[in-house]
């Protein structure tokens, strides 16, 4: 009886701790959760918007040369068209220019001259090319392996007013190291702000679990010394809620069983106080 008895407030304190941990965990798995869904929305949100950025801003760059060059493009002057190549390659996030004739030839290539005269035979050149419309080409390399970051191939066709025929193609490579560094900065910002917060959140939910399970400690050790004997015990009733009823409700059983235990010992004084009188 003495091991059993001594060993239910170790059982009590080990049920509490659990509860304790249970709820700490649950609240965990809950943050965590809502922290990367709202970090993975605002990263993604943000990839799109800055990626439809530089799609419109590298469409108006090639637009721009197209309606540079289309005097030269339409006299075959490979020399101003090379020119005017190297010229535009030198904007800001632009890898490479290229120029090609009506038959697909390439009249100019920024950093590659000669190239001039050659036809680009790959996937990428080949889908630019048969393009009648503003063509965009997401790209981790150039297909030529002259260019080692991702990109963008902008293809925009060359019209001249009044005719049918497609006089050439400008291709403008838009380099998206930019756009991956503010991308990788802002997740690290989100990063730091969302181990920050679940801290934060995760000290306060620690705080009040022990709100809860603190009660239920003292409240279990309560009970264990009544089970034994002890009807002096008393816990604190000014708790919020249901923890503060039950404490009262403890503090009443208590009180009722010590009344009740002080009732039979006068009951037997008084009936061995008749027994010595006889």
């Amino acid at each position: 009886m003495m091991a059993t008895a001594a060993g239910r407030p170790a059982e009590k304190r080990k049920h509490s701790m659990g509860i304790e941990m249970r709820f700490m965990l649950s609240f965990s798995i809950i943050i965590v959760t809502l922290m990367a869904t709202i970090i993975y929305w605002v990263e993604d949100r943000q990839s799109s918007t800055l990626l439809e950025q530089t799609e419109r801003r590298g469409t108006a760059v090639a637009q721009s040369i197209a309606s540079v060059v289309k005097t030269s493009l339409l006299s075959y002057d490979f020399v101003s068209l090379q020119q005017a190549a190297e010229t535009s390659a030198d904007g800001e996030d632009v890898l490479y220019v290229i120029i090609l004739t009506k038959e697909n030839v390439v009249a100019a290539y920024s950093g590659r001259a000669h190239l001039q005269g050659r036809q680009l035979s790959d996937a990428v050149s080949e889908a630019a090319q048969q393009a009648s419309r503003p063509m965009i080409q997401k790209m981790e390399r150039h297909n030529l392996g002259l260019v080692g970051v991702p990109h963008l191939d902008i293809a925009v066709p060359v019209h001249v007013e009044g005719t049918p025929v497609q006089w050439g193609t400008v291709r403008i490579g838009l380099s998206l190291a930019e756009l991956q560094r503010t991308t990788a900065q802002t997740l690290k910002t989100l990063l730091l702000l969302g181990l920050a917060a679940f801290t934060m959140v995760l000290l306060a939910a620690r705080f009040l679990s022990r709100k809860v399970t603190g009660p239920l400690e003292k409240l279990a050790r309560a009970t264990a010394a009544v089970a034994r004997g002890d009807l002096e015990q008393s816990v604190n009733d000014k708790l919020f809620g249901e923890l503060g009823d039950l404490a009262t409700g403890f503090n009443q059983m208590t009180a009722d069983l010590k009344q009740s235990q002080d009732a039979i010992k006068y009951q037997n004084q008084h009936l061995e106080n008749i027994v010595s009188l006889r």
